[in-house]
């Protein structure tokens, strides 16, 4: 698509904008879905150079997940790899940069803050949720998407790196809150049960 090739922000986020308003044309012309989830997904969407374009493709992504995600539901795993590493954050290396210096650990959270904010990962948990779902072995997939973030989280408390914070930098208590909300967006993206079973 000449989109993808396009270097102008304006004309990658309308059209992002355009395949994530009108989503139902994908369930009548699914042949073109995989050229929209490489627009979302790839370097013109959430990997692109630009974190204004990188927020904007997060903030809309379950928009065009919820629809679909029946179409593509067995694209789930590929999504999902897609998109680990945006909503996962190694608290560890954070741990590592509290044992060294709170400049090096403060310097760390600004990086992490500036390649993809916090609130535009919670967006795309969300967008995982949607995804996963749907697939036939969805409690499979969810348990490969959250145990290293509860294995991560188990860790730091069973270390209490907790302890590494420090008043003006609570930054390992704000990660452990932001993994268990990454936690609670991934089950927003879940279709609400229609009977108690």
């Amino acid at each position: 698509s000449p989109v993808r090739q396009s270097s102008n922000l304006i004309v990658i986020k309308a059209f992002i904008d355009v395949i994530t308003r009108y989503v139902n044309f994908f369930l009548a012309e699914q042949q073109y879905l995989n050229e929209a989830l490489e627009l979302l997904l790839g370097p013109s969407g959430l990997q692109h150079k630009d974190v204004r374009l990188r927020r904007h493709t997060a903030s809309v992504l379950r928009r065009f997940f919820m629809p679909l995600r029946s179409v593509l539901a067995e694209a789930a795993p590929d999504i999902v790899e897609n998109c680990i590493n945006i909503v996962y954050l190694d608290i560890s290396s954070m741990a590592a940069a509290m044992r060294s210096s709170l400049a090096d650990a403060e310097q760390l959270l600004t990086d992490w803050n500036a390649a993809f904010p916090f609130s535009s990962r919670l967006e795309v948990s969300e967008a995982l949720g949607a995804i996963t779902s749907t697939h036939s072995a969805s409690r499979d997939l969810l348990k490969a998407i959250l145990d290293p973030g509860m294995q991560m989280l188990q860790t730091a408390v069973a270390e209490r790196w907790y302890e590494l914070d420090v008043p003006e930098f609570p930054v390992i208590t704000f990660l452990v809150g932001y993994m268990a909300r990454f936690l609670g967006y991934m089950s927003k993206g879940f279709p609400r049960a229609t009977a108690l079973g």
